[in-house]
């Protein structure tokens, strides 16, 4: 369960993807449960939210 506002959250721990590391990702897609990244046409997926 997030305190947070949800948009919020997800854009900041998929920025934290995105701008870790060499690797450059795009997002993708955003939604209520994970996060598709693409890097060089492969696709990521981040998941996340509460089981």
């Amino acid at each position: 369960v997030y305190d947070k506002d949800l948009s919020q959250d997800v854009m900041w721990n998929a920025g934290m993807v995105v701008g870790s590391g060499k690797a450059k990702f795009e997002i993708v897609e955003i939604n209520k449960s994970e996060v598709v990244l693409s890097k060089k046409g492969e696709k990521y997926l981040l998941k996340y939210g509460s089981k």
